[in-house]
């Protein structure tokens, strides 16, 4: 499945060029190109819903035009499919990328790579100031944690920001999906 799905990213020049490599690889090649061909009439891959996509992204649409701007928070390495979906949107409006920086180039690279892709610029090293806490907050579970955030969030709207702007993000389903549904 992961090889498919890596494959699936490729095109013929590429695959043409990979079979030439090597007897296992042109088998392989060769795999992916007979799944891709059964599965083709009754499924849709990643590269189609993207096709998809980026076509109802470039006519017009009102529903689109209030959107308003697209965040891509923390990308990591971005498969050309989703390069291509991403450009699309931010050809649509405006896009912003939220990335996180480590200092270890190893770790920053595909980071890197994916701001580039998105027409995002690199800081240089050392020119950033490391980012500080604005609050620390400390509850005594995840049942706390998410009435504080709520809290929170009730405090802004009454302070008059659209709830429209305000969002709760967690890193784990559970318990954090459960408590917030």
């Amino acid at each position: 499945v992961r090889a498919h799905r890596a494959l699936s990213e490729l095109d013929d020049p590429a695959l043409a060029r990979l079979r030439a490599t090597g007897l296992r690889t042109a088998e392989v090649v060769r795999i992916h190109g007979a799944v891709a061909t059964r599965l083709r009439s009754g499924f849709s891959d990643e590269q189609d819903l993207v096709d998809a996509a980026v076509s109802a992204l470039a006519g017009p649409s009102p529903v689109l035009d209030q959107l308003g701007p697209a965040i891509v928070f923390l990308p990591q390495r971005l498969t050309s499919s989703q390069t291509r979906l991403l450009t699309a949107v931010g050809d649509r409006g405006p896009l912003h990328v939220v990335a996180g920086v480590t200092g270890v180039e190893r770790a920053d690279d595909p980071v890197r790579t994916a701001v580039v892709a998105l027409g995002g610029e690199w800081p240089d090293p050392g020119s950033t100031a490391p980012a500080t806490a604005d609050a620390a907050l400390s509850v005594s579970d995840a049942d706390d944690e998410v009435r504080h955030a709520v809290r929170e969030i009730m405090a802004a709207a009454l302070d008059g920001v659209p709830l429209g702007r305000c969002a709760v993000l967690y890193g784990n389903a559970d318990p954090y999906g459960r408590l917030i549904a």
